[in-house]
């Protein structure tokens, strides 16, 4: 049963009316992304939801998948940028891309050089799936298809379609990760660890759930400080915040009748004055504080 609703699903890659005839003679058509369905004796309505704001940045993210894989593409930018546009966890979805790439290894039926993160249209058999013209497009399409299992509604206006099977998906089937098993991925867990879906569910080691796994990971990693090399220390230099910002108060002195202003800080409940103070705590250089009106911390300066 479970090979002809895998056939089934290669050959409605090609043809619009594809079904199965079940042994007690119902026509099932074939018309959603999900192919074989086990039905779980478990309804899965709680858990992390598909929508909401990113917790991780684009820089913690590939500094992670890069701590296994150094050859990782540079993407998580993508995930964090236009998952915000959506409204959409793109933190998740880039631990999903992890999982589904093996750590953007790569190495199944899908290559590389497809710029797809997520498995589209790989369904088995040598089948390659599909391929997206750049990197920005896989990922759009990998959300989108997120989009159309987690919501109901329409794309964001003026949002173009990249995703070429969302309308294959059963929309709003999949609000939270944990439902996506059975559905994005069947039948969701490995039959040769678990003897069922409630058993692999109850060992955390269903679809959905190795996903979130990998996000813990991410979020147990401790990323390396992000550098900016300035060659230019001028006003007119772009510098880039990364570590750990302050808002500056301005204490003043006055000394012979005229007010002297220093640039302070509070750190940690401790109150520091003057940037040369504030500075070597962290092994950085302060730059800009009366400009920025904050320390803002850089190496290689």
């Amino acid at each position: 049963r479970e090979n002809a609703y895998n056939l089934a699903q290669k050959l409605r890659e090609t043809y619009d009316n594809v079904y199965i005839i079940e042994p007690d003679g119902t026509k099932v058509i074939i018309k959603d992304e999900q192919v074989y369905k086990e039905q779980p004796a478990i309804i899965i309505d709680k858990g992390e939801p598909i929508f909401g704001q990113s917790k991780l940045s684009a820089h913690h993210l590939d500094c992670f998948v890069r701590s296994v894989n150094p050859d990782a593409p540079y993407v998580a930018q993508y995930y964090i940028e236009l998952g915000s546009k959506m409204g959409m966890r793109g933190d998740i979805a880039f631990c999903q891309a992890v999982y589904e790439t093996g750590w953007f290894r790569f190495g199944g039926e899908v290559s590389a050089d497809q710029n797809n993160y997520w498995g589209c249209g790989a369904v088995g058999g040598g089948i390659k799936g599909h391929t997206f013209d750049s990197p920005r497009q896989g990922v759009l399409g990998h959300l989108q298809h997120l989009w159309a299992y987690a919501s109901t509604e329409p794309l964001p206006p003026g949002e173009k379609l990249i995703d070429p099977r969302f309308d294959l998906v059963t929309r709003g089937s999949a609000k939270i990760w944990e439902a996506l098993a059975g559905k994005w991925s069947v039948p969701g867990y490995d039959k040769s660890k678990y003897s069922s879906f409630e058993a692999a569910f109850k060992a955390e080691g269903t679809y959905g759930q190795r996903i979130l796994n990998i996000y813990r990971q991410a979020q147990n990693f401790v990323p390396p400080a992000e550098e900016v090399n300035l060659e230019d220390s001028s006003d007119n230099a772009e510098i880039k915040k990364f570590t750990k910002t302050c808002e500056v108060f301005f204490t003043c002195t006055n000394i012979e009748g005229k007010p002297s202003p220093h640039p302070s800080v509070i750190i940690d409940g401790k109150g520091y004055v003057g940037v040369s103070d504030i500075a070597p705590l962290f092994g950085y250089r302060a730059l800009y504080d009366k400009l920025l009106k904050e320390i803002l911390l850089a190496k290689g300066v």
